[in-house]
């Protein structure tokens, strides 16, 4: 039976002998399940699809208005209240196309991106922690209340802007700043998987959880561009998105903190809160202390602190080469396709200033960016949930095979199988009783599950492959497109390739025993946070500030050099036969010493014959 959390006016910090494991009953449709998150998700998704058009005009005005006193070119003439709207057309057009503007455009949205990333690569650890002691409801509160504080934030100081107190666009990296030390984007992603897990019977799959929300995610994004695009003309202001986007994101922080219901009872809130306090008594056993020190008990907490939560470099370990047993020979599978994986993973920060690129080559507004957005996320939706299912399927059509450890044992297990059907059927018939006869038969080391690991890891390593090269001809698209048709349509079919990070993730986690996938999904992760909010927009956005209305195109020649480095690494994995263990699938040894070594063993078996 299902139980649900604590009541909000409960406090889990403090259990003892009395400390009831169980919660007390609520009602059904309180029980906890993956679903409750699906409104919360789809008025986010929402939220950020309305607010990425505005906020690049927003951005784009602010810092032409800054450079209005030393460019004349940028001397306008615009009524009292008349700033920060749409209705000075040929002035934003200017904007629009000034190298000058795009240059510092992209300076100020990588900057944005990097303090972004790395606040909320720093505090995930902690945040997540805190929610498995206090529970999941809390910590949701306290990472959408970020985003509460990010829109008040912004919203304050282009007020202040707009009455002329402040005038530096650089003001602008408050509000990122809040959000990520409130747990950010990963933060929010982490709980929602948390969510998910604790939500989730043992043994049963997530998969149908995790492609639904996907789809309701997509919905979301592909909405918000059209409902921003249609606000903005109504009374000829920006910022209007943006009190509606504050009522979406208000609306999520009441949801998360009074409906939704807590996923951890108290007996599991219990076990982490023990294993926490045995953790930190562990490192309090190994600190030196500084002889004298008056600050101890504060370096203590510091210590403490930095070793639980920010050493998130620590599970990048497990995906460095580790030699095999067997023949001596170095595994570089996994080091491989965590390199493809980052490599890949660090095309996420062109997006942005792919954006930023249609801004200033065909002079879009926050209308016609809304309506790209829009047709990128139809694009989306399209190929996650029908396209890219019906060509798997079609595809990965089901193997009727037998399934073995390799190719080269399937001769012989086809004929011990035969073999031994007909034995068995020889047995059903009476028969007098004679000597036994004993026949050797070659043993079986794989299973039918083994040879399905085999083949998955070969059919998602195929398929990264082949979606990789998609993006670099999509990519080769963009360089040359002559026209914003040209460009939709090249920026639409990449979304086919939208699956290559899930392939690349799956074929990771295939050639890993069962035991450490855990541990490789948490390296995954940090590989993740690390090129897609921090490394990927510090190259793309230096690369097109440094080359706008030279060669504005430079990023994306960029994004087609890491998709050919991706594939390059890819092709270098192998993977040829499945571990003895049927745990993993692995890459044998090009050297002959495999084969003399992979003898196939036999055994005896006695049976009773009519001979």
């Amino acid at each position: 039976m299902s139980v649900s959390g604590p009541s909000p006016q409960s406090s889990p910090k403090r259990y003892g002998p009395t400390t009831p494991l169980l919660t007390p009953h609520a009602s059904r449709w309180r029980k906890p399940h993956a679903f409750w998150l699906i409104p919360v998700l789809f008025l986010m998704a929402i939220s950020l699809g309305m607010n990425t058009g505005p906020k690049l005009e927003i951005q784009t005005q602010l810092i032409c208005h800054s450079l209005a006193g030393s460019s004349p070119e940028f001397e306008h003439e615009i009524h009292p209240g008349g700033f920060l709207t749409v209705n000075n057309s040929d002035w934003v057009n200017r904007c629009r196309r000034d190298p000058r503007v795009s240059s510092r455009l992209a300076i100020l949205s990588t900057t944005i991106s990097l303090v972004l990333g790395i606040l909320s690569a720093l505090t995930t650890a902690f945040w997540c922690a805190r929610s498995e002691r206090h529970g999941r409801r809390p910590v949701f509160g306290w990472a959408f209340g970020g985003f509460v504080a990010n829109d008040l934030a912004f919203l304050f100081i282009i007020h202040l802007m707009r009455a002329g107190l402040v005038t530096d666009y650089r003001l602008l990296v408050i509000p990122a700043i809040i959000e990520g030390l409130t747990g950010g984007p990963a933060t929010v992603q982490a709980l929602f998987n948390s969510y998910i897990h604790d939500c989730s019977s043992p043994g049963r799959s997530q998969t149908t959880s995790f492609s639904q929300f996907l789809g309701v995610m997509m919905a979301g994004v592909a909405l918000g561009p059209t409902i921003s695009a249609k606000l903005v003309p109504l009374r000829d202001d920006i910022l209007l998105p943006f009190y509606v986007i504050l009522v979406l994101l208000t609306l999520v922080l009441i949801f998360s903190l009074l409906v939704i219901p807590e996923s951890l009872s108290n007996c599991r809130r219990a076990e982490f809160v023990a294993r926490y306090e045995q953790e930190r008594n562990a490192l309090a056993d190994t600190y030196t202390p500084t002889n004298g020190s008056r600050l101890h008990l504060i370096r203590l907490r510091i210590f403490q602190h930095r070793k639980m939560y920010l050493n998130f470099l620590k599970p990048l370990a497990i995906l460095l080469p580790v030699r095999k047993i067997e023949t001596g020979q170095w595994d570089w599978n996994l080091f491989l396709i965590a390199i493809a994986y980052g490599t890949y993973g660090s095309s996420v920060g062109a997006y942005g200033v792919r954006l930023q690129y249609a801004v200033f080559r065909f002079e879009w507004g926050p209308v016609e960016t809304g309506y790209f957005l829009t047709t990128l996320g139809l694009c989306r939706v399209l190929a996650l949930l029908l396209i890219l299912p019906l060509l798997i399927r079609l595809w990965k059509r089901p193997d009727l095979a037998c399934g073995l450890g390799s190719p080269s044992t399937s001769s012989a297990g086809s004929a011990a199988g035969s073999l031994s059907r007909k034995l068995t059927c020889r047995l059903k018939e009476p028969q007098p009783r004679s000597e036994p006869i004993t026949v050797s038969i070659p043993a079986l080391h794989a299973s039918p599950d083994q040879h399905k690991i085999y083949q998955d890891a070969k059919f998602d390593l195929k398929f990264a492959r082949y979606s990789i090269i998609w993006d670099a001809l999509q990519v080769t698209l963009l360089i040359v497109s002559p026209s914003p048709t040209w460009f939709v349509a090249g920026s639409g079919l990449q979304s086919l390739s939208g699956s290559t990070s899930p392939a690349i993730s799956a074929l990771a986690l295939g050639i890993v025993p069962g035991q450490l996938g855990g541990r490789v999904i948490a390296s995954l992760s940090v590989v993740q946070t690390l090129t897609s909010n921090v490394f990927g927009p510090f190259v793309f956005g230096g690369v097109y500030s440094a080359s706008v209305g030279r060669f504005s195109e430079a990023f994306l020649v960029v994004d087609l050099v890491l998709f050919v480095m991706a594939l390059v690494v890819l092709s270098m994995v192998k993977i040829r036969s499945v571990d003895t263990d049927g745990n993993r699938a692995v890459a044998d040894d090009d050297s002959s010493s495999s084969s003399s070594s992979e003898e196939e063993e036999t055994e005896e078996v006695s049976v009773q014959t009519g001979i």
